[in-house]
C-alpha cells in the first residue's frame, strides 16, 4: 500500500492531536482502567510551575511560565536570543489522568532557529521537565527548565544549573509545508520543534518517563476504549493502533486540574482513499477518543467514548458509542510531522498551537 505523505489534520478541539507516524502496533492488557492511585514523582522548583492562559479564540490552555525563563536570560543572550523570543503561548503539554500529573511541556521560539552546524550551536526551543526524564542509556534530565539546542548535529540541554550533552543525534526531518511560525509537538516517542521547512525531533519520550503503575493504567485505558468502540460496532478489533495512543489536556476542567481530559487512539493503517495530497473522504475512520472531562472549546464535547471520522477537508465528527450523538467540528488539512525512513505507523500527536485534533503526515 502506498504510504500517504500528507493526511488529515482534524477537529477543532483536542489540542492538536495528530495521528501521525508512530511506532509499530503492539498489544495491551484487556480490562477496565486501573483504579489504583499512582502518584507521579514529586516535582520541585523551578520546573514545577505552570501558567494557565486564555489563548486566542478563548481557548484555555497551560503554558510554561514566562517567569520560569528569566533565570535563562544570560544563556539565551549567549545564543543571540532573549526571554521574549520564546513563544510560551504555543506550549504543548503531556499530562496523565490524575490531577496535577503533568510530565513535560515544550515551547518553540518565535523565530527560526540559527545555524544548526555552528560551533556554538543553536537553540531550537524550551523543555520543562516536571519530573526526571530518561534520555539514552542511564542518563536522565532532572526536573528543571531547559533550553534545547543542536550543535554539530547533536542535541544538548542546558538550564541555569546544568548542561547535558547526551550524544543524541538530532532527528532532522524536512517539512513539505513552510512553518512560518515555529511550532512544537509531543509524540509518544519524542519531542519536536519545527520552523520553515526544518523539523528537529529528539528524546525524551514522555512514555519512557512513566512509572510502571502509570504505564499499566494507560494501557488499560487504551484497551478499554478500543473494546467499547468494538462493542458498539463503530470499529473492528484491528482498526486502531493501541501503541500510538496519547493523552491530551484540553478544556477548562483539564486546565484547572492540570491533567489530561482525553485519550486519543489513532487508526492502525493509513486510509487507502488518499493519494498523499488529498484528505480522506467523508466517513473515513481516523481514530477513537475517550473524553474523561468535558471539553468546552467551541462546541461542548461531553465525557464519553467516540469514533472519530473525517467529513471533509475542513470538518470531522465525533460519533458517540450509544449512537445518539454526532458532534461536528472544524478540521484542518495540515502536515505536523516530517516523514522518516522507514515510514512510521499512525500515532496521536500533541500540538500546542491551535485547538485542532490533527491527523497527520508521514
Amino acid at each position: 500500500m502506498k504510504t500517504s505523505r500528507l493526511l488529515f489534520a482534524c477537529l477543532a478541539l483536542i489540542v492538536v492531536i495528530a495521528v501521525a507516524c508512530a511506532t509499530p502496533t503492539g498489544t495491551v492488557p484487556t480490562g477496565a482502567p486501573s483504579t489504583a492511585s499512582s502518584k507521579p514523582p514529586a516535582a520541585s522548583p523551578p520546573g514545577s510551575a505552570v501558567c494557565p492562559i486564555t489563548a486566542p479564540g478563548g481557548r484555555p490552555k497551560l503554558t510554561i511560565c514566562p517567569e520560569a525563563l528569566k533565570p535563562l536570560a544570560d544563556l539565551l543572550k549567549s545564543y543571540g536570543l532573549n526571554v521574549e523570543d520564546v513563544n510560551t503561548t504555543k506550549t504543548a503539554t503531556y499530562a496523565l489522568f490524575q490531577s496535577g500529573s503533568i510530565v513535560l511541556m515544550t515551547a518553540p521560539l518565535k523565530k527560526p532557529a540559527g545555524d544548526l552546524n555552528s560551533s556554538n550551536g543553536a537553540i531550537i526551543g524550551v523543555l520543562q521537565a516536571m519530573r526526571a526524564l530518561p534520555l539514552s542509556g542511564k542518563q536522565e534530565l532532572p526536573n528543571d527548565v531547559y533550553l534545547v539546542g543542536v550543535k554539530q548535529g547533536l542535541i544538548f540541554f542546558v538550564s541555569n544549573t546544568n548542561r547535558f550533552s547526551p550524544s543524541l543525534k538530532a532527528d532532522l526531518r524536512t517539512m513539505t509545508r513552510n512553518v512560518t511560525d515555529p511550532e512544537t509537538i509531543i509524540t509518544i516517542k519524542d519531542i519536536c520543534y519545527s520552523w520553515q521547512t526544518t523539523q528537529v525531533c529528539t528524546l525524551p519520550s514522555p512514555t519512557d518517563a512513566l512509572t510502571p503503575d502509570e504505564s499499566k493504567d494507560m494501557k488499560e485505558r487504551v484497551s478499554a476504549t478500543i473494546q467499547e468502540l468494538v462493542n458498539a460496532k463503530l470499529v473492528s478489533s484491528d482498526d486502531l493502533n493501541a501503541s500510538g495512543a496519547i493523552p491530551d489536556v484540553e478544556g477548562s476542567a483539564a486546565v484547572d486540574k492540570r491533567q489530561a481530559s482525553a485519550l486519543i487512539v489513532p487508526i492502525k493503517n493509513y486510509p487507502q482513499n488518499t493519494n498523499g495530497n488529498q484528505p480522506p473522504t467523508a466517513t473515513t475512520l481516523l481514530g477513537g477518543a475517550k473524553v474523561i472531562l468535558p471539553i468546552d472549546v467551541g462546541k461542548l464535547v461531553p465525557a464519553g467514548t467516540y469514533a472519530v471520522k473525517a467529513q471533509s477537508s475542513d470538518s470531522g465528527s465525533f460519533y458517540s458509542i450509544d449512537k445518539t450523538t454526532v458532534i461536528n467540528l472544524p478540521a484542518k488539512f495540515i502536515q505536523v510531522r516530517g516523514p522518516s525512513t522507514p515510514a512510521e505507523s499512525p500515532m496521536a500527536i500533541i500540538v500546542g498551537i491551535h485547538f485542532w485534533l490533527c491527523f497527520w503526515e508521514c
